[in-house]
Parts: C-alpha cells; structure tokens; sequence
C-alpha cells in the first residue's frame, strides 16, 4: 500500500502492548464528571465548558513515539518529556531533555509537525507555545538542522457548531438557501466533482444537492414513495439512504426500500443500475443481482462498495454484484490511496482480500474512552437507521458519530476524531445545557479547510463543525 498513513498506523498498533483495554478500563463509570478539576465540587456542573464530555473517560495510553524521525538527519539531543502533555491550542509547555544547546536561533520545536514558537529555552528545557490546530502528535526538536522524537502530545479539539442548511426541528421539502430549505431525515450523503454535497432526502424520498453557499436544489425525486425512472423529479426512489458520485458526475444511490441502486446522470435522468427489487444477497449483473436493503455507499474511483443486508457489496461501473465476505457498516470512505474503512465498534480497514483490521476502537467492548487505537472505545457507531457516522478528511483524520446511553438527560451524540497516527480524542463543546448538539447522526463529509459536515436526521438539518 501507498499510504502511508496506513502503514504507520498499522504499525504503532502492533507495538502497542497488543492494543488489549484491561478490564478496570471497559468496567470504568462513566460519566464521573465531578472529579474533573474544571467542574465544581458542588452543584451541578455546567456540561458545556468542562473538558472532558459527559459520559467520557480517557485511557492516555499514548502510541509509540520514535527516537529518530525517518526522513530527517538525525541530531545527537534527546527528548525525556513533556509537561502538559495534553492541551488546547496556546497551552504553554515544556519540554526536558539533553543537548538543546543555549542558542535559541539554533533550535526548532514542531508538534504534528507544525512549528511551535519557542519563549524560552536552556539546554535540558524548552519552552513553548502548542499551535492552533496542530492536532495530537509527535514532539520532535531540531538543532541546527538535525532532529530528534520521543515526546507526545495531545491536543484537545474544540466544536463550534453552525447550520449549514435547514432549520432544526422544522421538516419539510423546500429549495432555497441555507436556514430558508427544509428537508425530512437527511441521510448519506457525499461530494461530487466540483465539490457540492450530494445528499439522500429520506423521508422526502428525493435526492438533493448543497452548494458550497448552502444553496440547496432537488436533483431527482418527486417527493413521493414509489418506484419509478425518469428525468430529475419525474423519478420516484422509496427511502433513499446512501449516495456516491463517481468521477463522471454520476450520482448512485442506495434506494433501500425498493432493494436497488439507482443511477442519476449529469443531466438529471434516473436509471436503474442494479439490484432486482427483491431482497437477498445473490450476485449477478444490473437487475440480475438481489441487494437487500441497501445502505452506506462510497466509490473508490472504480468499483462502487455498498453496505447491504448479507454483508458488503463491490459493484464495478457496468453493473457487475458481487459480494465480499465482510459485515457492512453504516459508513463507508475511501482514502486517497483507495482504501475502504467502516465504521462499527470503531474503524475498521477492509483490506483487498478481504480481511478486516482493527484500526480504532474494541469491538468487543464498549464504552466512550478516549485513547490510542484499540485503547479506545466507542459506544455505538453504527447511526441511526443504519446510516453514516463516518467521515475522513484530506488529512487522514477519521470523523465517527458515536451514539450512547450515557449522556445527563439519557442519549447523546458526540463527535469524535481519530487523528492520522490513531489517537482517539472527543472535542468538547458538543452539550447544550444537558443534551447533546447533535441528534441522530447520518452521513459525515469534510471540505478543503478541514471543516465537517453532518446530516442530523432528527433535527432535519446539516451541521457545519469547524474545529480548533
């Protein structure tokens, strides 16, 4: 494989003491807030400013961190730790260690690999500033050009929460822009060629399309349950819950209550690419192929993978079922290099033959744990109706809607990210009041600038979440 996000992950898996979560962690309470220096000994704290979410505990099991930094000359300094070891952005640290010299100029500090300004220095201490956005990561110094590692640091992420398009609470089939559209139980959504948002309409059994100002139209659909080709909204779909757009512009979505996937060209005319409306699992060609039920959708620049009943399915772009013995989950996304990864108990990777690893998460365990890998734990990733919670950025960066019991008023949903080398972390700023911003989660995209957007079925509306 090229990735090499990939493979650095695989391998800080390995080495890290067989990744098991001890039982003292999967038994650990949640929701002991209390404890939390931020929140006050009496009374009820206030959910939205302490700095750990309700419901969570951390594991810091950090991954493994190398001495020597491949692909940089290698510096005779060391570095023995780090103090905070975990942060916000501009949190002021210090780190020890041996041969940093006393020339300032001489030195440099990079977190994630994004400079760090350097306020003090001696040659067994350094301090400075963590950068906005750095994300967790390693610590490396430079000395007159050459590097060391050994240092961690983990970056706590903050949410700030905006909507992109619709009004919460208010459901209906309205074009228009931003908070003026109305949709009912958003659901997968994805990014075609030119950057939009192609999204699954449910409830409105209707595709639809968000522009980059939020300006939303209907591509196909005509609002009402049936089945049914046609141009743009002479087309019928029945609860349509996934979509993916090749690079022709063709949209294919998942029509799940008709059993088959449906093709929307350019110019807005629906076909029926595959699936025979019944039920099933049976491999074949166009109408020829039973897809039951078809869910979480995703296209890797060749075949069309979609999540189904009787496990996952590769569909090639002349219509070509077959079927690959993996379990299905409610997200799919596909890397730069043309990896597939799922969510359930986590994140997993689908490897070409198959074969499934682990990269975040225990899936037989559950919880809502911040750590490293198979340190963490998640809760239930699956989204509601079976759909989205997963998304991955330009970066690398993983993007799970974690649905749990265990929030103050009952359930809550919280965002969490799995940054490129595999640390598990929950921004904070997810609570209003006692319940959580979002709802019910369904399909998770990600623009240039780092940005997310969430589809809240319950709230009939996209989230936009811009983190720092």
């Amino acid at each position: 494989m090229k990735n090499t996000f990939l493979l650095f992950l695989l391998a800080g898996l390995a080495l890290a003491s067989a990744a098991q979560v001890p039982a003292k962690a999967i038994g650990t309470p949640m929701g002991k807030v209390a404890a939390n220096p931020m929140v006050k000994a009496a009374g009820q704290p206030n959910l939205t400013s302490i700095k750990l979410n309700p419901g969570m505990t951390r594991k810091l099991v950090l991954p493994p961190v190398l001495a020597h930094p491949p692909g940089l000359i290698q510096g005779e300094q060391t570095i023995t730790g780090c103090i905070p070891a975990e942060g916000p952005r501009a949190t002021a640290i210090t780190i020890s260690g041996t041969k940093f010299g006393n020339v300032q100029s001489d030195v440099q500090v990079k977190i994630n690999g994004i400079a760090a300004i350097i306020t003090a220095m001696s040659d067994n201490q350094i301090q400075c500033v963590v950068p906005d956005r750095c994300g967790s990561g390693p610590i490396t110094v430079g000395v007159k050009g050459k590097w060391s590692g050994g240092g961690y640091f983990i970056y706590d992420w903050s949410a700030k929460f905006a909507t992109f398009a619709g009004a919460s609470g208010s459901y209906g089939n309205a074009n228009g822009s931003g908070v003026v559209a109305r949709f009912h139980s958003p659901a997968g959504m994805c990014k075609d060629p030119a950057g939009n948002i192609i999204l699954a309409d449910q409830e409105n059994n209707s595709v639809r399309r968000i522009n980059n100002f939020g300006e939303v139209t209907t591509i196909a659909g005509d609002g009402s349950q049936g089945y049914a080709d046609g141009q743009g909204t002479n087309a019928k779909f029945h609860f349509p819950t996934g979509v993916a757009c090749d690079n022709a512009g063709n949209i294919y979505v998942s029509d799940n209550y008709n059993n088959r996937i449906r093709k929307i060209a350019p110019n807005g005319t629906v076909t029926t690419f595959a699936g025979s409306g019944q039920t099933g699992h049976t491999d074949g060609r166009g109408t020829a192929a039973n897809i039951g039920y078809p869910r979480a959708m995703a296209f890797d620049g060749t075949y069309i993978y979609v999540s189904a009943d009787g496990g996952l399915r590769k569909i090639d772009l002349a219509g070509n079922v077959t079927t690959m013995p993996v379990v299905g989950g409610s997200g799919i996304v596909i890397s730069s290099s043309h990896e597939i990864f799922m969510n359930g108990g986590g994140v997993r990777y689908v490897m070409p033959d198959g074969q499934v690893r682990i990269l975040a998460g225990n899936p037989q365990a559950s919880g809502m744990v911040d750590g490293f890998g198979q340190d963490a734990l998640f809760s239930n990733t699956s989204g509601d109706y079976a759909v989205g919670g997963l998304g991955l950025d330009a970066a690398g960066n993983f993007y799970v809607a974690d649905l749990s019991t265990l929030g103050p008023n009952g359930n809550m949903t919280l965002l969490r990210r799995i940054d490129k080398d595999g640390m598990v972390t929950t921004p904070s700023d997810q609570m209003r009041g006692y319940n959580s911003i979002i709802w019910s989660p369904g399909g998770i995209v990600t623009d240039n600038s780092g940005a997310v957007y969430l589809a809240d079925r319950a709230q009939h509306i996209i989230h936009k979440i811009t983190f720092q």
